[in-house]
């Protein structure tokens, strides 16, 4: 499967959670991954966040800039080769609510509200 039919299946959800090609590339070296989380279409069972750039940068860095990372994601501290972390994405996510981000800045994580993760 290439890159670009990979993709089109994860914008339209069709990509399992667990399917090998989230971790295929772009000619920019973005991830299937990468390219779901900015488009805010990973799906719920999504769990390699881990996969990343050649600079570090995860998807879980994209997912909280999206204003999609779920509540439970708890590797907040993670950062990319020029030191930002995903709570430094969260910070600047247009995403999500003040009250969120104050929450994972405070890493009170029961307290925040799951729907507004997901922006719904």
């Amino acid at each position: 499967m290439t890159f670009d039919e990979a993709f089109n299946m994860a914008m339209i959800g069709e990509l399992p959670a667990d399917a090998p090609e989230w971790e295929l590339k772009d000619n920019k070296g973005w991830t299937v991954a990468h390219r779901a989380a900015q488009n805010g279409v990973l799906p719920d069972d999504f769990d390699r966040w881990e996969l990343e750039l050649e600079y570090g940068y995860t998807v879980a860095h994209a997912a909280a800039v999206r204003g999609i990372l779920p509540v439970a994601y708890n590797d907040l501290d993670r950062a990319d080769r020029y030191g930002r972390t995903v709570r430094d994405m969260l910070q600047h996510s247009k995403g999500y609510e003040f009250a969120l981000v104050a929450c994972y800045k405070n890493s009170q994580l029961e307290k925040c509200n799951h729907n507004q993760t997901r922006g719904k």
